[in-house]
């Protein structure tokens, strides 16, 4: 398996939580917009694209809040939350993500932004800092659902004993959140 790597060096504090969310958004823009002579890369997005459209098999045609949920329930549950190399923040791009089987939480919001991109709702980033901390610690997904707005789309466990959020949950003890938007 070919691995795409990009190293470099981000700022700690507000200036590293905007640094990581424009290298987030870069990445995931780059991936879906493969150049046309690339077709490992395109052959990558095709990957989640026909990934996405099975997960969403089983909704009722339309029915975009069920589409969505069926994202995250497959980003949730079929890929496994797995801690960054220690002191280090990796970011995967989707279609490794997807491979693997694996990744943290802005892997795996990652992979969430791009299959919903790929069957046609907007998507962004929303990082957050909890229980009045200075730092951002998560970043999760969120995506544009018809009728309803912007929804969170949480993809990690979200306690010590593996508790899985339904789509739309929120951190109810964020005190800070910074979005960044994949697409419109």
């Amino acid at each position: 398996m070919p691995l795409r790597a990009t190293l470099g060096c981000i700022p700690s504090g507000i200036e590293g939580v905007r640094a990581t969310l424009r290298v987030m958004v870069k990445t995931c823009r780059d991936f879906l917009k493969p150049p046309m002579n690339d077709l490992d890369k395109i052959n990558s997005l095709l990957l989640v694209r026909v990934t996405a459209q099975r997960a969403v098999q089983s909704c009722r045609e339309k029915d975009y809040w069920a589409e969505a949920a069926a994202i995250h329930r497959f980003v949730r549950d079929e890929i496994r939350y797995v801690r960054d190399i220690l002191d280090k923040e990796t970011l995967q791009f989707p279609d490794k993500t997807l491979l693997l089987k694996s990744g943290d939480c802005d892997d795996k919001s990652m992979l969430f932004c791009a299959m919903a991109h790929c069957i046609g709702y907007p998507s962004r980033f929303c990082a957050v800092a909890v229980n009045d901390e200075p730092d951002f610690s998560h970043v999760s997904a969120q995506c544009l659902v018809d009728g309803f707005g912007w929804i969170n789309a949480e993809c990690i466990p979200i306690d010590e004993n593996g508790a899985k959020a339904d789509f739309g949950w929120f951190p109810p003890d964020a005190t800070q959140v910074m979005t960044a938007h994949v697409s419109h």
